[in-house]
């Protein structure tokens, strides 16, 4: 055989396999994925009824039609049947401020932990409105399943809680501010009165007075009750320095 009809040989050759290979390709289209994306936002285990035996944690996903990743969250509990965790303001991850030191589970949207005379907590923070505004509720684990431990409808994280053994955690929140002009050029910013209040998870939660006034000075710059208060107003200097001021009386307020 002469090297030409060799060249000939082997590009017909190449020639057929090509066309072989593209009939093959074209018998088997690509498949694409219709399958509509899970309900399911995130799958834990996790015993939450006190029989030692995982229950299955499901987060739903929410919808586009209200904030919030998360709609609900259902708990298929071995010993006590199935719960429905729903919130009407939905769930959100918990913010930044939230450490979550001891999560038992892998989520951002879910924290459980065991804490000294609370037992067994789990946090969930509702759908986060304007910047910052996110409600928290906290179920603790049970023999009929979670029950409901703690609520506020709006509570900005100061310090998170820490599990450890033999000691109360403290959890501490407070309201968020609302801007206020400042009453001279001596200070960079103004804010309505929100104490950082103090709670002890217990049995039940309480709240700790000594150590709601100490932070609330130390973050503030003075304690003006335990309630939220339009008519005093923190205020920064240029230095950083805090200070409580009476609008109304026009006065310091230690």
């Amino acid at each position: 055989m002469s090297p030409m009809t060799d060249h000939r040989s082997i590009a017909s050759l190449a020639l057929l396999l090509g066309m072989t290979m593209a009939g093959c390709s074209s018998a088997k289209p690509v498949v694409k994925d219709t399958t509509a994306a899970s309900p399911i936002l995130e799958r834990h285990a996790l015993d939450l009824d006190g029989d030692s035996v995982p229950d299955s944690i499901l987060v739903f996903r929410g919808d586009s039609s209200a904030h919030g990743v998360a709609s609900k969250i259902e708990l298929h509990l071995s010993r006590a049947g199935t719960r429905v965790l729903q919130d009407s303001n939905r769930y959100d991850a918990a913010p930044e401020e939230f450490n979550g030191f001891g999560n038992l589970l892998t989520s951002h949207l879910v924290y459980a932990a065991d804490f000294y005379r609370a037992g067994r907590l789990i946090f969930l923070f509702g759908a986060k409105t304007g910047c910052c505004q996110q409600s928290l509720t906290i179920y603790r684990a049970g023999a009929t399943g979670p029950q409901k431990y703690f609520y506020d409808h709006e509570l900005f994280i100061d310090r998170s809680p820490v599990p450890q053994p033999n000691k109360v955690a403290l959890l501490a929140g407070r309201k968020l501010s609302e801007g206020l002009a400042p009453p001279s050029a001596e200070y960079t910013s103004a804010v309505t009165y929100a104490p950082v209040i103090v709670y002890r998870l217990e049995d039940l939660p309480r709240m700790d007075s000594a150590a709601t006034r100490a932070l609330t000075r130390e973050e503030l710059g003075g304690f003006a009750g335990f309630a939220y208060r339009t008519d005093v107003a923190a205020l920064t200097r240029g230095n950083g320095s805090k200070l409580l001021w009476n609008l109304r009386e026009h006065r310091a307020i230690p």
